[in-house]
């Protein structure tokens, strides 16, 4: 399902998702700035987001930070359009728009955090051989993200008769899965839990692997880190207060119960299985790995060729996240 949004409905949907139900406005709040960021809905990565802004944590920065809902490249055109001044995404996201002076500013998890959900009869990675895998339009993050893990496992689809097919954002991905319409697909690390006994099975967490790989990432533009950079340090700010919050054991029911609001999942214990992964992924210091900019790139150039010409290392630019590192503010967020 592919879903790409007009400059009308941008705006349709920042309007809408200002008033949704979320943070109450800080004392004073009426002199904060107004910011959009866009964000993919309903993901467990976004988590550190939500909870900077439920907790009002932005609202220390002098911000009043409303969430534009998008998928895949929705993300990064809503920059392109000058709609928002950063938006997540991952490293498909950012090679795809180069051209567009698109960077990966920081990124809240460096490492593949997802896991390969199976049918009950595939018990082995071995077994995806021949099967239907269910993933996202190529070039997606969902879509290269699928083709890492498949050559980290020594996988190839073509050769393996794997068929990679396009169904959707996660939410889709598990109904296909669990109505038999695929046989495999790639979710966020902690999805399948939830869902034990319907058939279904965690085949291989890929956390464990520690593949490099940048997602819930936050972009902007290289234009925007020179031109509107007191604005960038207090959404990254609030930011990294806000991985720190869902890192701190004492706000673990306080983020389960916003995470099963986010996800419609009703029980906020049904968010454990993916709150725990997040305290396995989380980067404290959100720095962006460049390795994983060049595993997205060496997969992601057999869709789209033109990112076979991009030097990877231009496609992050970490300058205001070491600023703030160095002034010791990230340090100052986890006490020893």
């Amino acid at each position: 399902m592919n879903r790409s949004f007009s400059r009308p409905m941008v705006l349709f949907l920042a309007i809408l998702s200002a008033g949704a139900p979320g943070a109450p406005l800080a004392h004073g709040a009426e002199s904060a700035r107004q910011v959009t960021v866009a964000v993919n809905p309903g993901l467990a990565a976004s988590a550190y987001l939500w909870a900077a802004k439920e907790a009002n944590l932005y609202g220390k920065y002098g911000l009043n930070v409303s969430f534009n809902w998008g998928y895949g490249q929705a993300l990064p055109a809503t920059l392109i359009a000058g709609e928002v001044p950063v938006a997540t995404g991952a490293d498909a996201q950012a090679l795809n728009t180069q051209a567009a002076d698109i960077v990966i500013a920081s990124s809240a998890i460096n490492l593949l955090a997802q896991e390969l959900v199976a049918r009950s009869d595939v018990r082995s990675p071995g077994e995806i051989k021949g099967k239907r895998f269910g993933a996202y339009l190529p070039g997606s993050p969902a879509h290269t993200a699928t083709l890492i893990a498949l050559k980290h496992l020594g996988l190839d689809p073509k050769r393996d008769r794997i068929q990679v097919i396009s169904i959707g954002p996660p939410s889709d991905r598990l109904q296909a899965l669990l109505a038999g319409s695929v046989d495999v697909t790639i979710l966020d690390s902690g999805s399948a839990k939830a869902f034990a006994g319907q058939g279904i099975h965690v085949l291989l967490d890929l956390v464990d692997l520690k593949i490099p790989y940048n997602q819930a990432s936050l972009l902007t533009t290289r234009t925007l880190l020179r031109t509107q950079r007191p604005l960038l340090e207090a959404i990254f700010k609030g930011s990294l207060e806000g991985i720190a919050y869902v890192l701190r054991p004492e706000n673990r029911s306080k983020t389960l119960a916003l995470m099963a609001k986010q996800m419609r999942l009703g029980d906020p214990e049904k968010a454990a299985p993916l709150y725990e992964a997040l305290l396995r992924s989380y980067a404290r210091k959100p720095y962006a790995s460049l390795e994983g900019v060049r595993s997205v790139q060496a997969v992601l150039q057999e869709v789209n060729p033109r990112v076979a010409s991009i030097d990877p290392a231009q496609v992050i630019d970490d300058s205001l996240l070491r600023e703030i590192d160095r002034s010791g503010f990230i340090d100052n967020l986890y006490p020893r």
